[in-house]
């Protein structure tokens, strides 16, 4: 068998603070947020930090 499809999660600024603390989480669709920058930016910038609290992303990335 292959690999496992990676679980998303559809998200926007208002769920995606619970949505990627969901351990089986592997990554976020950002649809119509991406729409707003500095909303898409806000997201990305926790995202990052949350990648760092799990140690998935090195500090300073």
């Amino acid at each position: 068998m292959g690999a496992k499809p990676p679980r998303l999660g559809s998200v926007n600024y208002n769920n995606f603070k619970d949505i990627i603390k969901i351990a089986e989480v592997d990554g976020l669709a950002i649809t119509r947020a991406a729409l707003n920058p500095s909303g898409f930016i806000r997201i990305i910038r926790l995202v990052e930090q949350e990648a760092r609290n799990r140690k998935i992303l090195p500090p300073g990335n």
